[in-house]
């Protein structure tokens, strides 16, 4: 850099600084101006919109807090008259066993319609209830339909809970919903029919998308509840489409508003609705994969103000916050600081560009004058050194200045002169010399000539190389033959330059050799040929001195052949897949990497030297201690030449494994050895072991298969044989019959069908356990109401031959398994006390809780398990010896088994012929399965 554009430098620098730092201002100053403004309009933005959303909230709660107060008022009054005529004309139960609304009552703009699940339990209070539910919604339908168009009953049935109001905008819900109905899971449920003693006061539950309309909707539950009994909530649903398009629009350029709760759960936002909806309003601002929402939630969620604004440097937003009476969300507004940055930086741009417009004035002006003042002199100078850096001594400046440039013009003028009368001196002295280095050249030549010929004609590879650098001085013929170079590319090179960086440790082991004796004698080394081909030498080093300067002079013997046979014969080696170990009198002396890997080393020194017993099981499978069965085989070995046979092997952590050894005598320098093949077997007897366990399973298929094919023979002809007997009645005396007779008819042929496919229903059953095709999936359910359910079937399904006590003691009603599976289990067990107990004796269903184990008791006084029968009572198509004529296929108590045991549970069983039988079953339903 000259000096006029340095001097430059420094000013446009200088100026450029003064520029920054009024643009920092500037900016700085634009910057605060918009942050408070921006700020002042987003509080204000946020009271606007908050109080405007408030409005529809506390609608909301009023409309419901009025519907409470009238329902409570009418349950003090007088009951109604004629209840069961109100009921029965507007009500009707429908063949699912739920109630419902009459379909002629469908107008959803002028009726409140009700939904009961199938097992509520209706008494003339709860009807009276409902009776009064139904005239306030009918009531307040007519003013409310458009503007509040649902309100909506949740009242408690007994075990179950029924719903009772309008909602035009899904009119057939009441039809459409099945009467098993199940919502305990869902959150609407557990706000509307909470457990243990509910809390006054508002429930709100998050977003989900009502299935009918498909809009984005959240409840609002207030309890009801009348000198101290909960009797059910008020629920309303609002739709939130209006919210959510107004999420997607903002007055204020650049801001984004997100309404959360306070738990983080995420009610509306410009982009997330699909999210909020696949989720079931489950998506949280911690969990919604925008960083910078956690981080606004991280620092919002401890602050309990109704309105508090701020700044969160980690997510870059300025924010604004407002709690929403009533479900107490949180409206969220955000300004980027980028945004505000922007404006500030567009204001600072004038103050910048004007500054460099100016600095470029500036630096042309001081440009022009540098250049005239200064340039053209130094480039004058500049000439004339140049001209003498070329060897021109006569050559001089021509610059007539009073300044300090022309003073140095002078200079330079006497320092040519000295220079020149210095030039002719040298050139004497120079002729002096070249005539003595011509009388030593003479001299050495003869010398010379004798060491060439030797280092040229030598067969080994020839090098000198200069100590003091490591520089090669000259190569053989012989050695550029054998490395491919030419000499020009190995000349003034040193060793390290001709080979790879990969091959450097090998040069500098070498060379350290080298330095500690002063010489090496056949030394191994690998040298890299012009090709890439590494040739392998023993090379001998020692110095030498030629004209004072030391010197090392190097002889190589290319051995690159043996040491690749040598390479070869090892590598065949290691590479087979088989144990190879060679042993002699005294233990093993060679092994490959597949015997390490055998006998479980990890180093080569843990088995060499070690006698093959070390490594063997102290008795083979016959019973013959291994020592002297070895030193049999290699006897046997050593006079046959091969001896192969299999052994029980020890690897070094003492597990044993089957494997096959052939030994082969050989010699080795000259001294008899063995050589031992060893083949792991533990996979192939692994694999025999499988196929007799297959053919153990198969023929107990093929069993089971004769016994199925029995069963079908027997039990199925039976009523085939009645099924066919009563059709050709009915089609040969139809009308000879009485009705009494052609129902009975129809009765026997209905009980038969049931019964074969009760047996069909058991083979399926026992064939997808036999397969591991029966799904097993636990959840939550109420265990009580399930032990009802299943009794309650079995009773019907024998037209009550047997009464069944149901006895449950502490047993809560959460529990977690699989309905299907426990049904398989207790409906084949109560099914079996029925049918084998005298008519009208009664079965005992008993339930008890043992900490996480629920514990279930069937006792019956039936016929009783022969002892004979009992240690095959739960064998595939086993029956007992005494059930005589009672129909059976000996599957159910094997399903009961498996299916039990599908649910980590056991059973036992007590019985004596004739004094009927008790089954325990222990099941842990009461603990959470990992």
């Amino acid at each position: 850099m000259t000096i006029p554009q340095r001097i430059l430098l420094h000013v446009a620098v200088g100026a450029a600084v003064v520029i920054a730092v009024a643009t920092g201002v500037t900016y700085k100053i634009v910057y605060e101006g918009a942050k408070q403004r921006d700020l002042k309009h987003l509080e204000t933005y946020v009271t606007e919109r908050a109080r405007r959303e408030e409005i529809g909230f506390k609608q909301v709660e009023a409309n419901l807090m009025l519907v409470r107060g009238q329902f409570l008022k009418r349950m003090e009054g007088p009951t109604p008259r004629n209840i069961e005529g109100q009921w029965d004309g507007r009500f009707e139960l429908f063949p699912d066993g739920a109630w419902r609304s009459r379909t002629n009552f469908s107008d959803g703009r002028k009726y409140s319609t009700l939904w009961a699940h199938k097992d509520v339990v209706f008494t003339p209070e709860l009807k009276t209830e409902i009776l009064r539910a139904q005239n306030i919604c009918d009531e307040v339908l007519p003013g409310w339909v458009d503007s509040f168009p649902s309100v909506y009953f949740v009242l408690s049935g007994g075990p179950a809970w029924l719903n009772i109001g309008f909602d035009p905008r899904i009119p057939n819900w009441v039809w459409d919903t099945p009467a098993d109905y199940e919502a305990a899971q869902l959150e609407w449920y557990r706000l509307a029919m909470p457990g243990g003693s509910p809390r006054e006061g508002f429930g709100w539950t998050g977003v989900i998308e009502e299935p009918t309309t498909k809009v984005p909707i959240v409840s609002v539950y207030l309890p009801i509840i009348k000198d101290g009994r909960f009797l059910g909530s008020i629920g309303h649903d609002k739709y939130l489409n209006r919210l959510m398009e107004e999420m997607t629009r903002s007055d204020l350029p650049g801001a984004r508003h997100v309404i959360f709760r306070g738990d983080g759960r995420i009610m509306a936002h410009p982009t997330k609705l699909k999210e909020i909806l696949a989720s079931k309003g489950q998506l949280k601002m911690q969990n919604s994969g925008e960083p910078a929402l956690a981080s606004l939630y991280d620092v919002i969620r401890p602050r309990a103000e109704r309105q508090f604004s701020g700044y969160n440097p980690a997510s870059g937003m300025y924010y604004s916050v407002a709690r929403l009476a009533g479900p107490e969300w949180l409206f969220l507004t955000t300004m980027p600081r980028e945004l505000l940055q922007e404006q500030a930086f567009q204001s600072a741009q004038w103050v910048l560009w004007s500054g460099l417009i100016s600095l470029t004035l500036v630096l042309g002006f001081l440009a022009a004058t540098l250049r005239r003042q200064i340039a053209a002199p130094l480039a004058e100078l500049t000439r004339a050194t140049e001209q003498m850096s070329a060897g021109d001594t006569s050559t001089r400046v021509t610059v007539e200045r009073k300044d300090e440039l022309g003073e140095l013009a002078r200079v330079f003028n006497e320092m040519a002169a000295r220079v020149a009368q210095r030039d002719a001196e040298l050139q004497a002295e120079k002729a002096a010399l070249e005539r003595r280095v011509a009388e030593r050249t003479a001299a050495l030549r003869d010398s010379e000539a004798r060491f060439r010929t030797l280092f040229h004609n030598s067969p080994a590879m020839q090098s000198l190389l200069r100590a003091e650098d490591s520089v090669l001085m000259e190569v053989n013929e012989t050695f550029l033959n054998k490395l491919g170079f030419k000499r020009e590319e190995v000349i003034g090179k040193s060793p390290f330059e001709l080979n790879a960086p990969s091959d450097q440790a090998d040069l500098i082991a070498f060379r350290r050799k080298l330095d500690e004796q002063g010489f090496v004698q056949n030394h191994e080394i690998p040298l890299r040929a012009h090709d890439g081909r590494l040739v392998t030498a023993l090379l001998s080093t020692h110095p030498v001195t030629i004209d004072g300067v030391p010197h090392f002079v190097s002889a190589g013997v290319d051995i690159t052949a043996r040491k690749e046979a040598e390479a070869v014969t090892r590598a065949l080696y290691e590479s087979l897949s088989a144990a190879v170990a060679v042993q002699d009198e005294s233990g093993f002396i060679q092994i490959n990497s597949a015997s390490l890997k055998l006998f479980g080393a990890e180093r080569a020194e843990e088995i060499m030297g070690r006698h093959p017993a070390d490594f063997s099981a102290p008795r083979q499978p016959d019973g013959e201690d291994s020592a002297l069965a070895a030193q049999r085989h290699m006897e046997r070995a050593r006079a046959n030449g091969v001896e192969r046979f299999e052994w029980l092997a020890r690897r070094l952590d003492g597990t044993e494994l089957p494997v096959e050894v052939t030994l082969t005598a050989l010699e080795l320098q000259g001294r008899p050895v063995l050589q031992a093949v060893i083949i792991d077997l533990t996979e192939r007897k692994r694999a025999e072991a499988e196929l007799q366990n297959a053919l153990a399973k198969e023929r107990e298929l093929s069993q089971l298969k004769s016994e199925f094919v029995s069963l079908v023979s027997h039990e199925f002809r039976t009523p085939l044989e009645i099924i066919l007997s009563s059709a050709d009645n009915l089609r040969r005396y139809h009308d000879r019959l009485e009705p009494e007779k052609r129902e009975q008819l129809l009765q026997t042929i209905h009980k038969s069908v049931r019964r074969m496919s009760g047996m069909m229903e058991e083979v399926l059953v026992l064939g997808r356990l036999e397969t591991d095709r029966m799904t097993f999936n636990p959840v939550v359910f109420d265990v009580r109401a399930f032990c009802q359910r299943v009794s309650d079937e079995i009773e019907s399904a024998t037209n009550q031959r047997c009464p069944i006590r149901l006895a449950m003691e502490g047993v809560p009603g959460e529990a977690t398994g699989d309905e299907n599976v426990l049904r398989h289990v207790f409906a084949n067990l109560l099914a079996n006390a029925v049918k084998y107990s005298p008519e009208g004796s009664e079965v005992n269903f008993g339930v008890s809780r043992d900490d996480g184990v629920a514990v279930f008791r069937i006792v019956d006084r039936g016929c009783g398990i022969p002892a004979a029968d009992q240690k095959r009572l739960f064998q595939a198509f086993h029956r007992g010896s005494n059930v005589g004529q009672i129909p059976g296929t000996g599957l159910g108590l094997l399903i009961v088994q498996r299916c039990a045991a599908l649910h980590g549970g056991e059973i036992q069983f007590e019985s004596a012929e004739g004094s009927g039988t008790i089954f325990t079953v222990r099941l842990p339903l009461f603990t959470r399965p990992v």
